[in-house]
């Protein structure tokens, strides 16, 4: 096989456009291009096109991952199936992913505290809610854990109840039922409504 042409990409002066024996194969970074030093009637073997094609993926899913993290912070495991929706290769995925953890682009510990505290500061969620949340998101169970155990929430949860509770007649039981289950959907344990349901009832009786 033969590099046949190179092009500068009209859309992105950034990338060059590899052609291999007259069709187009894979683009490049100007920056990886010259890397590899590739050059117009080079002839290459099909490790070495399966090399650059591997190159050529890395670059394009580094960019793609790094636009969303410009956005918003994301777990591994959110990263990695945007990745395998977006088409990119296994290897070129794992090259990422490396990447990102080197230079503190994704830490799952950190992310892990941040969403708990914006979990119960600005959202008022209890602990089963968040873990299951954070599950979802492809955070280990002991690191949940470790983070969650020990956390007081029973604040968080007398305001959400007092909240809801002044437009509610407590004395009409079907209200009660709508608190707890108000509560029950923030992700706060039956025990734990109970307990505060009758700490709002003795402050509102005083």
């Amino acid at each position: 096989m033969r590099i046949t042409a190179i092009e500068i990409q009209k859309n992105n002066q950034d990338r060059k456009s590899i052609f291999v024996d007259g069709e187009y194969r894979f683009s490049l970074t100007v920056e990886d291009f010259f890397k590899l030093g590739l050059k117009a009637g080079q002839e290459i073997s099909e490790e070495e096109l399966e090399h650059f094609v591997t190159v050529s993926s890395v670059s394009k899913c580094k960019n793609y991952v790094l636009k969303l993290l410009a956005r918003k912070l994301y777990t591994e495991k959110e990263l990695r199936n945007k990745m395998r929706d977006k088409g990119f290769l296994t290897e070129a995925s794992d090259e990422v992913v490396s990447f990102l953890k080197e230079y503190g682009y994704i830490n799952d510990r950190q992310f892990a505290k941040s969403y708990i505290s914006d979990s119960i500061r600005l959202r008022k969620k209890g602990k089963r809610l968040i873990r299951i949340e954070l599950l979802q998101k492809g955070i280990e169970e002991e690191l949940i854990s470790e983070l969650l155990d020990g956390l007081e929430t029973d604040a968080v949860l007398d305001s959400l109840i007092e909240k809801k509770a002044r437009s509610l007649d407590l004395s009409d039981k079907r209200n009660i039922k709508k608190i707890f289950d108000f509560c029950a959907r923030r992700g706060y344990p039956y025990d734990e409504i109970r307990q505060a349901v009758n700490r709002f009832a003795e402050l509102d009786e005083e």
